[in-house]
């Protein structure tokens, strides 16, 4: 398989689940892209605007964060963290492509009254994962990379070289500009390119939620698990939709969360997208039961995915593509729910 985007020519295609991880890969991020925001009274304007206290935010790290209406609806979730070349004041959100125009637009509608600009950015997102993928960069940067990443929770490293975001010690993302893209692609020439699938792939290992356009704006953030991300703060005070957040949380208005399921597609040619359904038993039929975030799909046909479900369902509930597939196991969370 040979397949060239803007930046990276990948050569490695889907896993079967069979397969290992690979060691050390570089994987391209073409589903991924970054909104910037910088100015004066960027900082105020945006902890006003987002569920995590953004004035905690240490320089060198990141944080999960969301941005909701009025009525406490998501509109994204994302990464958000500092960088230095877009100013004192400069954050940067790492979010889905398909969501970024729509999350843009809502977080411009007040900025009009604050010194804050907020724009998408050209530069290149791409990741480095495996088991080695944190001593190949320490070799590529010399070592720099060792005691600045393990100097802080969700680490951050600004270089000259571009912004390195640590996920966990197997996944770290790279931001770079065109002039930067240029040392990565020299050096790291000599590890194999993987599709941008793989990245996906090991994110719903650590069941992380990811909201595409066709699931912003219908949940609570709650019901992706982003307080269990350390991604809602309720202690920093108002922001856009903080009395229904906080409401979900002291009242139990929340019934749904996020969990991985395991299952195999119904045919070969299937696909589960986001903002398919999954069914549940219900008397004599099945109905919907789970609505798919985004999945995986192995080559030999099983499938992982993350879905939001209603909370009381038992762990052993089996769920289904449809009504005469085969069942879908839910799996253990790696974190614990509020």
């Amino acid at each position: 398989m040979t397949q060239t985007t803007p930046s990276f020519t990948i050569t490695h295609g889907r896993l079967s689940s069979q397969d290992a991880l690979p060691d050390c890969a570089l994987v391209p991020l073409p589903h991924w892209a970054l909104i910037d925001a910088f100015g004066a009274d960027c900082k105020s304007y945006l902890q006003g605007q987002l569920t995590c206290d953004v004035t905690a935010l240490e320089a060198n790290q990141w944080t999960f964060a969301g941005h909701c209406d009025a009525k406490g609806k998501l509109w994204s979730i994302f990464r958000l963290f500092h960088r230095p070349q877009l100013g004192e004041q400069g954050l940067s959100l790492l979010l889905p492509k398909s969501v970024q125009a729509q999350q843009l637009a809502e977080l411009k509608k007040y900025a009009v009254f604050s010194k804050t600009t907020l724009s998408d950015s050209s530069d290149h997102c791409f990741a480095i994962l495996g088991s080695q993928a944190k001593a190949t960069l320490a070799k590529v940067l010399d070592n720099m990379i060792d005691s600045a990443l393990d100097m802080a929770e969700h680490p951050v490293l600004n270089l000259e070289q571009g912004t390195i975001l640590m996920l966990d010690s197997t996944r770290f993302v790279i931001c770079a500009n065109d002039s930067q893209l240029a040392f990565w692609q020299q050096n790291l020439a000599q590890l194999p390119v993987h599709e941008p699938s793989l990245f996906d792939l090991m994110a719903l290992q650590a069941a992380e939620p990811v909201v595409e356009q066709a699931l912003s704006n219908q949940y609570l953030p709650q019901a992706f698990n982003l307080q269990a991300l350390a991604g809602i703060s309720f202690n920093k005070g108002c922001y856009i939709g903080q009395e229904m957040v906080a409401r979900a949380k002291y009242r139990g208005a929340n019934k749904r969360a996020s969990y991985v399921v395991m299952g195999t597609l119904a045919s070969p040619n299937t696909q589960l997208t986001a903002g398919d359904a999954l069914l549940r038993p219900a008397a004599e039929s099945w109905r919907d039961g789970a609505t798919v975030l985004y999945s995986y799909h192995f080559t030999d046909g099983p499938c992982l995915a993350m879905a939001v479900m209603n909370q009381d369902l038992a762990p052993d509930t089996p769920l289904r593509q449809t009504a005469e597939g085969s069942d879908w196991q839910i799996q253990t969370l790696p974190y614990a729910l509020d």
